[in-house]
């Protein structure tokens, strides 16, 4: 290569540095597509600044950075050049509420702490009330029996379209309050088969009230097969 060429070609890269490097690619835009509640965190989270240049951003760090979130599934983090990133994130599967010391937390369903809910409390949350008062660590999944039989209870009871306020599991069994009053003894916790065989009848129950006028103060499913049902008019 001649000295020419060499000149030339340091030319190029030079102009090219200083272009990737101009204001031409500073980042004008930061888009989030997130629940709302999460947005402050998650661009708290993130660190980014309008402004910076958008090479010296790297999406694989900022969406690594987000990730450490434990209310975060997923996350997606692009430029979209000259002057945009995208950060695209989803929450985790949310399960209830949990009573603990000083407050309540919120759990998914796979039982791992996510981490502690300010007042006003999610509208429609169910609670979980069985382990209640233990502390709990923000991230990890404890080991709390009762908590794992709460959320057994009420991952089977939403398969039968059962909508649930709060769940206890205690001494006495499962005992479930459901939205509209109703109160159901699961009886002595169980295998998830054995959840569903007890609650397979609800929804004819159901729909034999509704035909009939009528609702049920408790239903008691604590033995697979036979259903008692309390019922009030109205």
């Amino acid at each position: 290569m001649t000295g020419k060429a060499i000149f030339f070609l340091f030319v190029l890269i030079l102009a090219g540095t200083v272009f990737l490097n101009s204001n031409y690619f500073a980042v004008r835009q930061i888009s989030l597509t997130a629940p709302p509640w999460m947005e402050a965190r998650v661009r708290s989270l993130a660190g980014l600044r309008v402004g910076e240049n958008i090479w010296s951003i790297n999406p694989a760090t900022v969406a690594g950075d987000i990730r450490r979130d434990p209310w975060v599934k997923e996350v997606v983090v692009a430029r979209e050049l000259p002057g945009k990133i995208n950060i695209r994130v989803t929450q985790v599967a949310l399960a209830g509420l949990v009573p603990a010391r000083g407050g309540f937390y919120q759990v998914d369903k796979g039982g791992t702490i996510l981490g502690e809910v300010k007042t006003p409390l999610p509208a429609g949350t169910p609670f979980l009330t069985g382990g209640a008062g233990m502390p709990y660590t923000v991230g990890r999944k404890p080991f709390s029996p009762p908590l794992e039989d709460d959320l057994a209870a009420l991952a089977a009871l939403q398969k039968v379209g059962v909508q649930v306020d709060e769940i206890h599991s205690g001494a006495g069994g499962i005992t479930a309050y459901a939205r509209g009053g109703t109160v159901i003894f699961l009886g002595a916790p169980g295998s998830p088969a054995a959840l569903a065989a007890r609650l397979r009848p609800l929804p004819a129950v159901w729909a034999n009230l509704a035909k009939q006028g009528e609702r049920a103060i408790s239903i008691d499913v604590s033995k697979a097969g036979n259903v008692l049902v309390l019922p009030i008019k109205g």
